[in-house]
């Protein structure tokens, strides 16, 4: 996974490029895709600091962006909201139905009493 992080109006520190990659990495560690690149672009007009995070994945790409008051609040938010989206993204392509259908379970628990009941 390739992590850029760059600055617009802004210097990027070794501290707010930490933060963020540690936030990236603890986000994707037990999501169930893959992560080809993260980019992450943070900046600063007129007081209001803003983040930006586009996650790559092999099927689907993720964006957002915020804008706050402090850096650490804005990565922090964007960071969260890509979180959600990328569990509705793996929510949405699980299977979340049965491999028969309500009938046949019940035509087949209806064959099993049977079944016992004349071996009784």
């Amino acid at each position: 996974m390739q992590v850029i992080i760059s600055g617009r109006h802004v210097i990027v520190t070794e501290q707010m490029r930490a933060h963020f990659e540690e936030k990236i990495a603890s986000m994707l560690e037990n999501k169930a895709i893959k992560v080809s690149n993260v980019r992450g672009v943070l900046s600063v007009e007129k007081g209001r600091h803003q983040a930006e995070l586009i996650v790559s994945a092999k099927s689907h790409s993720f964006e957002a962006q915020t804008e706050t008051y402090d850096m650490y609040e804005a990565m922090d938010s964007v960071v969260d909201k890509i979180d959600s989206q990328i569990r509705k993204y793996i929510d949405r392509q699980q299977e979340h139905h049965r491999n028969g259908s309500l009938k046949e379970e019940e035509l087949e628990m209806a064959a099993n009493n049977e079944a016992e009941a004349d071996v009784e």
